[in-house]
This record gives C-alpha cells, sequence and structure tokens, in this order.
C-alpha cells in the first residue's frame, strides 16, 4: 500500500469507461478499477494489484484446517443439515476475506472513499465500510441477461415428462394433503431433469407424489427465540479472531451470511413441522441437494422428531473425479446426508465412499450421465464453442483460491479473443458463464473487445451449453466442472484447457486426456499453440478426432464419466428408487 500513503481521496470503480460514462470528474483523484485498463495516468490501479498473494495462496492452504476448526466449534445438536449448510457457506467466504483485507487496508486511512458500480456483489461487500467518509453509488446495469424463449421455444427444450411435471408444480399446494396417509410416499423438492422425468415412471404401488412447488415469505420473527442464535455469531467472532485478523468488517459480513440462511431456515422449520407434527408415514424426499432452507429445514425436522424420512440426491458435475481440489470441502458434500446417492460413474462412486464424513448406512450406485442436448432456437451461427469457465469470485461459492484471480482471469480471456480467436480462419462463439458468478465487469471488458472482431460473437445469456452445444463444430472448454460432461457426450472435436494453477486435472488423468480429447496446457506457448490447431482444415481436424475414437477411450469415458441414453439413465434412477423404497 505503499503507493497510496499520502493519498487522501479514492474512487472505487468497475471500469473508468463507467466513471466516464456518467461524467465523473476523477482527474485529481486515485481510481482503483476491479478490471483490466490502460494505463491512462499513474492515479489508475487495479485492485487485484493490491491482494497479497502470498498470503492468499496461505489461506488456500489452510481452508480445509479452518473449515474443520468452524465444524468442530459450531455448537448445534440434533440439527445436521443446518450445521452442514452453514459450513458450506462458511467455506465460501474463506475466498472473500482476501478482498475484505485489502479493502481494510486501502481505506484505514484514506480521508475520503467514494463508489461508482453496477456490480451487486461489490456494493453489498462495500456496504460493510460505509462511514461518514464513504459514498456509496450503485446503479442496477440495464442489460439484461436472460436468454428470452417464447412458450414454442421454451417447450422444444422440454420433454412431455418435465412440461407435466413444471405444470404440476405451479399449481400444486404445499404439503396440503398430508393428513390420514399411509404407506410410501414421494415428495419431490427439487426441479431436476432428471427427477421430473421419472415421476410419472416410479412404482404404481406409491400412493401419493407431492410436488412443492416454492418456498414462502414469512414476517421478521424475534430472533431471542431462536435457540442457534447465538452459538452462530459466537463461532463467527471466534473463527475471525483466530484465522482472519479480527476483521471487524468481515466479521460482520460473515456473521450477515450465517444468520440469514438460519432466518430462513428456521421460518421453514417453524412452519414444516406443524405440517408434518401428526405424519407418521414413510416418505422418500427427492431432490438434487440439501441445501436450501426449505430442504434443509424438513431434513432436520425428521432427525429431530425421528419420522420415516429418507433422502434422495444426486451428483452435480464431474469435478470430484478430476482433481483433489473438490475434496477440500468433504464435509459439506451432498452424500453426508443422504440416504440414497445417485452418481454417474464407477470412479464417481468410489471418490464418494472416500469421504470419511459420509452416513453409515449410505447406498451410492451409479446410474449414467445424461443431458438433455436440445438446441434453442436463435443461437448466433458458429464453428467453434468457447464455454467460459473462468468465473469471477465476488460471491459466496464453493472456492478454489488459485494464484489466479479475477484480473489474470480476464488478461488470459482477453489475450484468448485477441491473439487466438481473432486470428483464426472460423468463426467463434464467446459463451459466457450463466448464473451468480457471472459479473457486469466481465461483460464490460469482453463486450468491448469482441465488437471488434467479426468472426467472434458474444452469448452472456444465461441458457445451458447443452443447450448450444449441438449447433457447435468444435468446442472448447476448461477446468475440472460440470461444463465438460454434455461436451463428451457430444461427441464433437472436444479441446480441453487444463488452467493448472487455478483447477488442475489430476496428474494421473493427464495422459489419458492427451490421448482422447485435444489436451492444452496453459503456458507460454498455449496461444500459439491452439491458434495453429485452430487454423487447421475442419477435416484435418476431425479426422484427428476419429482417430481417438477408440474402445480403450470408451473403456475411459465409462469409468470416469459413463454416458448413458436418456431412456437407460431414466430406468437405472427409477429402478433404485423402487428398490430402496421398498426395504
Amino acid at each position: 500500500m505503499k503507493n497510496l500513503k499520502n493519498k487522501k481521496d479514492i474512487i472505487f470503480t468497475d471500469n473508468v469507461n463507467y466513471l466516464n460514462k456518467i461524467n465523473i470528474e476523477y482527474s485529481n483523484k486515485t481510481v482503483i478499477s476491479f478490471s483490466l485498463e490502460k494505463k491512462y495516468n499513474e492515479k489508475i490501479k487495479n485492485f487485484y494489484d493490491f491482494i497479497n498473494t502470498r498470503k492468499r495462496l496461505k489461506l488456500a492452504k489452510e481452508r480445509v484446517k479452518i473449515l474443520k476448526y468452524f465444524n468442530t466449534n459450531l455448537k448445534i445438536n440434533n440439527a445436521p443439515a443446518l450445521k452442514n449448510n452453514l459450513c458450506k457457506i462458511f467455506y465460501g467466504c474463506i475466498g472473500i476475506f482476501p478482498i475484505f483485507d485489502t479493502i481494510t487496508n486501502i481505506t484505514k486511512k484514506q480521508k475520503k472513499i467514494q463508489l461508482f458500480t453496477r456490480e451487486k456483489n461489490i456494493y453489498d461487500i462495500f456496504k460493510y465500510f460505509e462511514t461518514k467518509k464513504t459514498q456509496l453509488n450503485f446503479k442496477n446495469n440495464n442489460i439484461s441477461f436472460e436468454y428470452n424463449l417464447s412458450r414454442i421455444g421454451l417447450l422444444k427444450l422440454l420433454t412431455t415428462n418435465e412440461i407435466r411435471f413444471h405444470l404440476e408444480r405451479k399449481y400444486n399446494k404445499n404439503f396440503s394433503n398430508l393428513n390420514n396417509l399411509s404407506g410410501n410416499h414421494f415428495i419431490f423438492v427439487t426441479i431436476d431433469p432428471n427427477y421430473c422425468e421419472i415421476k410419472n415412471n416410479l412404482d404404481k404401488t406409491f400412493k401419493k407424489k407431492i410436488i412443492v412447488r416454492k418456498k414462502f415469505d414469512f414476517k421478521k420473527r424475534d430472533f431471542k427465540k431462536n435457540i442457534y442464535l447465538n452459538s452462530i455469531v459466537n463461532i463467527c467472532k471466534d473463527v475471525t479472531k483466530k484465522y482472519f485478523k479480527n476483521n471487524l468488517f468481515f466479521k460482520n459480513y460473515l456473521i450477515k451470511q450465517m444468520v440469514t440462511f438460519y432466518y430462513d431456515y428456521d421460518n421453514n422449520f417453524k412452519y414444516y413441522s406443524k405440517k408434518f407434527k401428526n405424519f407418521d408415514s414413510k416418505v422418500f424426499f427427492l431432490t438434487k441437494t440439501i441445501r436450501n432452507p426449505i430442504n434443509t429445514s424438513i431434513y432436520d425436522i425428521g432427525k429431530k422428531f425421528k419420522k420415516k424420512f429418507y433422502w434422495i440426491t444426486s451428483q452435480h458435475g464431474h469435478g470430484i473425479e478430476m482433481t483433489k481440489l473438490h475434496r477440500c470441502s468433504s464435509l459439506t458434500k451432498e452424500e453426508t446426508l443422504s440416504d440414497l446417492f445417485l452418481v454417474y460413474s464407477k470412479k464417481g462412486k468410489m471418490e464418494r465412499y472416500k469421504n470419511i464424513y459420509i452416513k453409515k448406512n449410505i447406498k451410492i450406485s451409479e446410474v449414467g450421465f445424461n443431458r438433455n442436448l436440445t438446441p434453442a432456437i436463435n443461437i448466433p451461427k458458429h464453428d467453434v464453442l468457447y464455454l467460459s469457465n473462468l468465473n469471477q469470485e465476488l460471491s459466496v461459492h464453493e472456492i478454489n483460491m488459485s494464484n489466479y484471480n479475477n484480473s489474470k482471469k480476464l488478461l488470459i480471456e482477453k489475450n484468448l479473443i485477441n491473439n487466438v480467436f481473432a486470428k483464426v480462419n472460423k468463426s467463434i462463439l464467446f459463451k459466457d458463464y450463466p448464473g451468480e458468478k457471472y459479473t457486469n465487469i466481465k461483460y464490460d471488458l469482453i463486450s468491448n473487445i469482441i465488437n471488434n472482431h467479426k468472426n467472434i460473437k458474444y452469448f452472456y445469456k444465461r441458457l445451458n451449453a447443452e443447450n448450444i452445444i449441438p449447433k457447435s463444430s468444435i468446442i472448447i472448454t476448461s477446468l475440472a466442472t460440470s461444463t465438460i460432461g454434455p461436451c463428451i457426450q457430444s461427441k464433437k472435436p472436444l479441446i480441453f484447457i487444463d488452467f493448472r494453477s487455478i483447477l488442475p486435472v489430476d496428474k494421473k488423468l493427464i495422459d489419458k486426456f492427451k490421448k482422447y480429447f485435444f489436451y492444452f496446457k496453459y503456458d507460454k506457448q498455449f496461444f500459439n499453440r491452439l491458434k495453429n490447431f485452430l487454423n487447421k482444415d475442419y477435416n484435418t481436424i476431425k479426422n484427428m478426432w476419429e482417430k481417438k475414437n477408440t474402445r480403450l477411450k470408451d473403456v475411459f469415458i465409462d469409468e470416469y464419466f459413463n454416458i448413458k441414453e436418456k431412456k437407460v439413465v431414466l430406468k437405472n434412477i427409477t429402478n433404485l428408487i423402487n428398490k430402496f423404497s421398498n426395504k
């Protein structure tokens, strides 16, 4: 922070272009940007340059130890789902601390602080630093990130069973018919496509299949009556003091994240306790994860009141089979609460059974992997689809805390566009990651760069990759995430970028990736190698890909990904659930 010692007024902003757009004078002030900037003058700084990388990586190495400490000292009994999800939230918060620490160091000696942003996550963080010397300016972005589908277009993306499920969900009254039930029952607390499809295929002996429509809005409650509130607040104070420099701002942030979830949980717990008070039937809950306040509260109601509740959940993403880093948060994984856990492959099953935190009597079974690769309408024409996975670190999610911060990730993709995509003889569709991990800051940068190149189009709408993949000839993706599954399923030429400093593929898999996919390690020669490869004639690339399609490749894919036909996956799920529920 030496270069800011003598500064008095500081402006934090998304980027300088935004300041120019809203006519903010900054010539006599120091500007700290959250994006990549041209060096207009020495007064414009990059926020991520102030983050101490050494300390950040040290924190990353200690995150498992810190999580275990939090879990051990969080005094919550007889509410395993609540404890599990508070640990999950806390684990994500660890990755936010370097941002809080950096803002603390920058602002503590400054006379006046201003923030100009359209980024909700940045604004929410800065609210914890709000004082008389701080001026926060937040403006919602007018850009629509939603993909507008007509009703006909939407219907084309869904199966008949999915449509039927969603209609029932829309008009169903939550738990309206729980009285005087007997026998086995299913309750759907999910909109997972596979579960939507199997609803009508389950054994007809089940008397009732109930669909939960939505969560309820509750009036504010008196927190004095919440039994775990003090425990939650105390552990937040304790862990902040022990591992996070006793940072007041981060402590308040941590407490807010925890208490907000607990508030929703507690309201749902009290509401559903009454609903299930006289309920004595055996019931099987189907959901992808036991994560939201509804699922969490119902799970703990079953444990507290010794109800015959059984939870059937499923795997999301292929990361745990591909990288060791996903094992850092083992105590928060889906299988730690499940009674029946459905995974894709034999390798996935093996890895889940290695988790020392799983339930004693859990049943883990592989069912195969399949996504509905149905193309959406109005997708821009292209030859190559680039699926961006370099997500931004401004929200609470499962962290990797690599030495590649947001600025470095933006620089990678800037260079990828300018040095590779713009120089190849093919049309490129740059598909950004949908959801909360995506930022307006990234949109500003990427859209401005892409607008200078006629052969590249930017797709930033919230639409799943599987709805674009069918219209692509060549696919590029990276990292050990859920995205790789649909890419492999498509059987189209796949280029995999291994960012080893972010989320590396296990070393034992590298040789297999080289043999069966087009593997590119991110290094000094990466951009040239990828450019030269993409400039090959498409038929040449296709022939190279065909040579990789061998029996041994099929064996490898079956072991790690287990790609199956949709009807096979649905049949496997249905049979396993029927068998499990009839025990």
